[in-house]
C-alpha cells in the first residue's frame, strides 16, 4: 500500500510518506506556488519545458518581469524539503481577487486536477480576470496513444470551487495509485 511507504534520505532522518515527494503536478505546482508566494510574485506565466517549468512573473515592487528556471533537479530539491515545511505557516500571501488563498494552495489544487486528465505540456497564464490553463491529455482509443489539446479558462468562481474541492479531498488518500508521469508517450 503506497500510504504505508516512506522516504528518507539519510539514516536516522524522519521519514515522511513517499507520495508528497513524487514528481506529479500537484507536488510540482504546489512547491513552485509556495515559491511565488513566498517571494511576493504575481502576475505569473508558468511554461512546462522538456526538463522542468519557466516562471514568468511579477513583482509589486517592479513592473519589469523576473524569470525563473526550474529544472527536473531543483524540483525534486524542492520537493525532498517539502515535507519540513508541512504544517508551517505558509508565506504571507496578499489575498487577490483572482488567486485568494496564495499560489501553492491554488496551484497544488490545479496540480490533481492536472494529474487526473494525464495532463503534459501545460502552460497556466494568469490574466487580470481569469487563470488560463493549457496543455495536451491523451484521447483514450484504438491503436496507439494520442493527445489532443485543452484550454480551460478558469474564473475566480471557478478557482473557489477547485481549491474547496482539494479541501474536501484533505484527509482522504490524495494520492495517484496508477500515476503516468508528464511527457510519457507509450
Amino acid at each position: 500500500m503506497h500510504g504505508d511507504v516512506m522516504f528518507s534520505e539519510a539514516p536516522g532522518e524522519n521519514a515522511f510518506p513517499q507520495h508528497l515527494v513524487e514528481p506529479t503536478y500537484q507536488n510540482r505546482l504546489r512547491v513552485l506556488g509556495r515559491h511565488i508566494d513566498a517571494e511576493r510574485l504575481h502576475s505569473i506565466t508558468l511554461i512546462e519545458i522538456p526538463a522542468g517549468f519557466v516562471l514568468r512573473a511579477t513583482r509589486a515592487t517592479d513592473p519589469w518581469p523576473v524569470l525563473f528556471e526550474f529544472d527536473d533537479r531543483k524540483l525534486a530539491k524542492l520537493l525532498r524539503r517539502a515535507p519540513e515545511q508541512r504544517g508551517m505557516p505558509a508565506p504571507y500571501r496578499e489575498a487577490s481577487y483572482l488567486i485568494p488563498d496564495g499560489y501553492e494552495n491554488m496551484l497544488r489544487a490545479l496540480g490533481f486536477e492536472l494529474d487526473q486528465r494525464i495532463a503534459e505540456n501545460v502552460v497556466i497564464t494568469e490574466l487580470p480576470s481569469l487563470l488560463a490553463v493549457t496543455g495536451f491529455e491523451p484521447v483514450l482509443g484504438y491503436g496507439e496513444s494520442s493527445y489532443r489539446p485543452f484550454s480551460d479558462p478558469l474564473d475566480p468562481h471557478d478557482i473557489v470551487d477547485m481549491i474547496q474541492r482539494a479541501l474536501d479531498r484533505r484527509g482522504s488518500y490524495q494520492h495517484i495509485q496508477d500515476y503516468i508521469p508528464p511527457n510519457f508517450r507509450g
